[in-house]
């Protein structure tokens, strides 16, 4: 709704900033409010991010949570549960210890893990999102 959209335009000026917190939360913020335009940028500054000479922690959990957070939220909005759940499932763990914020901002990730699941109506996608989902508590 208005909240969703007005979350998406606050982070058109920020998209330079690389974090798994904001990224994350910027990706579900922009599909939710359907803006695709914004998403899109920010999915190429993150990979700008990756491609570019820095180095460090934050690069490194960046291209191996980051990018797959990013791809998951994306095939949940895209209706891909099952893609979604195959994609988020292996990276929850790192997702709950590496990103900065406190459990309930984290938890969004978590929902959406267990929200595709439950969506993707496969029996197996429901036994890995709650097998992940309870060891991570």
């Amino acid at each position: 709704g208005s909240r969703a959209q007005e979350v998406a335009r606050a982070y058109k000026d920020t998209l330079e900033y690389r974090g798994l917190f904001y990224d994350g939360h910027a990706c579900f913020g922009t599909l939710l409010a359907d803006d695709r335009d914004t998403h899109g940028k920010l999915l190429e500054k993150v990979h700008d991010y990756l491609e570019s000479q820095r180095g460090g922690w934050n690069k490194e959990v960046t291209q191996r949570v980051g990018v797959p957070l990013l791809e998951g939220i994306t095939h949940y909005f895209d209706g891909d549960f099952s893609k979604a759940v195959a994609t988020l499932a292996p990276i929850m763990g790192e997702v709950q210890t590496k990103i900065q914020g406190s459990r309930a901002q984290k938890d969004i990730f978590r929902q959406i893990l267990l929200s595709a699941a439950i969506k993707s109506g496969a029996k197996a996608d429901l036994t890995q999102a709650k097998q992940v989902t309870l060891s991570n508590l």
